[in-house]
C-alpha cells in the first residue's frame, strides 16, 4: 500500500544517496557498511524486530580526500503487526545540513521515512495510490484534505475514502518527543522532487550535534473509522510521554460542551449588536436542557470580548459582572470540571 522512495540525507551541502545508479556530481554516495537483525522492547509499543543498517556518507572534498560521516537507519517492526517505528542516528553528528536555500524552509534534509505519493499531476506507473490524507497545519492546526508541510505540519492520516467500513486507517507523526522542536512535516516531495510524504529533520538545521536522532511512527488503527483510529493514536502518543499521569484528562475530548473566543463568530456579525448576540447565547445555553461538561470563554479584559473593525456596541459594567457570575455559577451547579 506504501511504496518506499531511496534513503537519503543532506549534509556537507549535497544530497548522500544510498542508490548506485544516482552518484556522481549532483549527489554524495550513501554506502552501507554493515546490517543486522535485532530484537528489542520498546514501552508503549511492546517488542519489535528492527533492521539496523549503519551507511557512510562518503563527502568528495577534493580529488585526494574523502570524508565519511556514519549515519544509522533502524526500522522496528512491533510484533502487534499495528506498528512500525522508523528511526534515523546520527552518531558523530553532521555539518552544513540546510537544504532550505535551494528546496525552500518546509524541506526535510532526511528522506527517512519517505512514501511516494501518486496524485493527479504524478501518474508514475508502478506507485500506489491512496485516496485520502488528512492532516493539521499552521498555527491554529486548520485541517488539509493531504499530507501536511513544513514545521507547522502535524500528523497525517491515510485512508480509502471509497471504503464505506474505513477499516484501513493508519496515522505516520513523529515519535521520540525530545526532538518535536527539529520536525517538520516536509515539502511533499522527495530529494529527486518526485511527490512524496516525507517528513523528518527540517532543513533549516545546519548541523546536528553526535548522537541526533529523529524517529516516526507508522501505526495502523486497530478498528475502522477515522475517529476511532486517531483517538488509539492519541492514546499511544500520551503513553509515550514523560508527562504520563502528570496531567489531567482533557474534557474536551470525553464530554459535550461550549466554547468561544475573542475571534469566533461574534467577531464576524458586522450588521448586528455583537455585544447583545453574545449575551442571548448566555440566555440560549442557560434554557438549553443538554447537560454540558464544559464552558469555554476568552477575553482579553473585564468587559465582553471587543473586535477591533467591527460592530461590537460596549456593554455597561453590571452586565459584564452578570455575564461572568452567571458563567461561574452555571459551572459549578452542574460539576463541571472545566470553565
Amino acid at each position: 500500500m506504501l511504496q518506499g522512495s531511496d534513503i537519503s540525507v543532506f549534509l556537507a551541502g549535497k544530497w548522500c544517496v544510498a542508490n548506485p545508479s544516482h552518484y556522481g556530481d549532483d549527489y554524495y554516495p550513501l554506502i552501507q557498511k554493515d546490517r543486522q537483525t535485532l530484537r528489542g522492547w520498546q514501552n508503549v509499543l511492546g517488542s519489535y524486530e528492527a533492521v539496523q543498517t549503519i551507511w557512510e556518507c562518503q563527502i568528495h572534498e577534493n580529488k585526494d580526500k574523502t570524508a565519511t560521516i556514519p549515519v544509522v537507519t533502524s526500522l522496528k517492526n512491533f510484533d502487534s503487526k499495528l506498528a512500525v517505528v522508523f528511526e534515523l542516528e546520527w552518531p558523530e553528528g553532521a555539518w552544513n545540513t540546510s537544504s532550505s536555500a535551494k528546496d525552500g524552509n518546509d524541506v526535510s534534509m532526511t528522506n527517512f521515512p519517505t512514501f511516494l505519493w501518486k496524485n493527479n499531476t504524478n501518474d508514475e506507473e508502478g506507485i500506489p495510490q491512496f485516496l485520502s490524507a488528512l492532516s493539521w497545519e499552521g498555527s491554529f492546526l486548520q485541517s488539509v484534505h493531504e499530507h501536511s508541510k513544513g514545521p507547522a505540519g502535524g500528523p497525517t492520516v491515510l485512508y480509502n475514502a471509497s471504503s464505506t467500513r474505513l477499516d484501513n486507517v493508519m496515522i505516520l507523526s513523529p515519535w521520540n518527543s525530545r526532538y518535536f522542536k527539529t520536525y517538520t512535516a516536509g515539502n511533499h516531495f522527495n530529494y529527486r522532487g518526485q511527490a512524496a510524504i516525507s517528513p523528518g529533520t527540517s532543513g533549516r538545521i545546519t548541523s546536528l550535534p553526535n548522537g541526533f536522532r529523529q524517529s516516526f511512527l507508522l501505526l495502523q488503527a486497530k478498528h475502522g473509522g477515522l475517529t476511532a483510529g486517531l483517538a488509539e493514536w492519541g492514546q499511544t502518543m500520551k503513553l509515550s510521554r514523560p508527562s504520563q499521569g502528570k496531567k489531567i484528562d482533557d474534557v474536551t475530548l470525553q464530554r459535550v460542551g461550549y466554547q468561544t473566543d475573542n475571534g469566533a463568530m461574534y467577531c464576524f456579525c458586522q450588521e448586528t449588536n455583537c455585544s447583545e448576540t453574545l449575551l442571548s447565547k448566555m440566555n440560549e445555553l442557560e434554557d438549553d436542557s443538554s447537560p454540558m461538561g464544559y464552558l469555554s470563554f476568552q477575553s482579553s479584559d473585564e468587559t465582553l470580548p471587543g473586535c477591533n473593525g467591527f460592530a461590537f456596541q460596549s456593554v455597561s459594567a453590571d452586565q459584564s459582572r452578570d455575564f461572568y457570575g452567571w458563567f461561574m455559577d452555571k459551572g459549578l451547579k452542574v460539576g463541571m470540571s472545566s470553565f
